[in-house]
């Protein structure tokens, strides 16, 4: 089946607009993706460094963690973080009851440089759930790693539905801007009509028409 002109026409338009507005969509939700996670990042790294003043604040008990208690039908008004202390060796101290007896989720070259007083922020997985991690180190001879994370799903789950509506927004986009092509490119061709009936009239010797 041939396309008409008009209908070449518009459908040329609408392919362009919308890959630019596609490019355009996709900028927005990596910039909104990126500005998220380094918010959250700056956050976890705030709330590392309240987690390790309160894990030395009682000298005669060393170094400990408190698990903030909540209400299981609160959970979606406090963040959900999950901690560990890990000595330099990697050994798991103590860990938030949340990760059961999971192995040290910072080891290696992060342990090292959360050990160096740097404050590393890693991607983790706990029992299949995503999260993002750091680490801070306490003072003193015997040097300890205070691991605090949060689990990003809830994140995840905001970017998925910032991503159906820019989705969304593209396609009703592409819609209007079909139906507005067509009746452009249908007022733009009236004139070229209107020529061609009177050169085909003239063609067919009826002249004074």
């Amino acid at each position: 089946m041939t396309l008409s002109f008009r209908s070449r026409l518009t459908l040329r338009w609408v392919s362009g607009f919308g890959l630019v507005l596609a490019l355009a969509l996709g900028v927005v939700y990596a910039g909104i993706r990126v500005f998220l996670v380094q918010d959250l990042d700056a956050q976890l790294r705030t709330l590392a460094g309240t987690e390790l003043a309160s894990s030395v604040d009682e000298p005669d008990q060393g170094v400990h963690l408190h698990e903030f208690p909540r209400d299981a039908n609160n959970d979606q008004l406090y963040a959900d973080k999950f901690v560990q202390l890990i000595d330099r060796n990697g050994r798991v101290l103590m860990q938030s009851p949340v990760l059961d007896r999971a192995p040290a989720l910072i080891a290696g070259d992060t342990l090292r440089s959360a050990l160096e007083g740097r404050a590393p922020i890693v991607t983790v997985s706990v029992n299949g759930r995503p999260g993002r991690m750091t680490a801070l180190a306490t003072a003193g001879p015997e040097r300890y790693a205070v691991a605090v994370g949060l689990f990003t799903d809830k994140l995840e789950e905001t970017l998925f539905r910032l991503a159906l509506l820019l989705g969304s927004v593209w396609l009703g986009s592409l819609a209007l801007t079909a139906i507005l092509g067509f009746t452009l490119a249908s007022r733009a061709l009236e004139p070229v009509r209107a020529i061609t009936r009177q050169a085909a009239t003239i063609a067919e010797g009826q002249f004074g028409r």
